[in-house]
């Protein structure tokens, strides 16, 4: 290879680096006006928000770290949150609706059921 071609070469990767590195940037700024928009939202039209936005970094993350390396980080995150969230109903000593015997609902005016 001659020299003109090297450096031709170099100024390709150089701008091809500079163009994923404000590409990446702009990603960042997006998913920040999306949080900060988020945090106004009521929180019932916050969750299809808030997958979309996990569903992008996850996407811009995989060619960055790897199928591998997120697919691991994905798992452990999903292990922790699960243990996290039986651990917060477990103390708050919350049962799942299914597993609580059925309460007689009493309203206004009615009397309790005979037994």
């Amino acid at each position: 290879m001659q020299r003109s071609d090297l450096a031709h070469r170099k100024s390709l990767l150089q701008s091809r680096a500079e163009l994923d590195r404000l590409q990446l940037s702009l990603a960042v700024y997006d998913l920040q006006t999306q949080f900060q928009l988020r945090r106004s939202r009521p929180l019932s039209q916050a969750h299809p928000l808030a997958r979309v936005l996990l569903g992008a970094a996850v996407t811009a993350t995989v060619p960055l770290l790897g199928q591998g390396r997120v697919s691991r980080w994905l798992r452990l995150a999903s292990i922790a949150m699960t243990a996290w969230r039986i651990g917060r109903d477990w103390r708050r000593g919350t049962r799942r609706a299914s597993a609580r015997p059925a309460e007689p609902q009493l309203t206004y005016g009615s009397s309790p059921p005979r037994e």
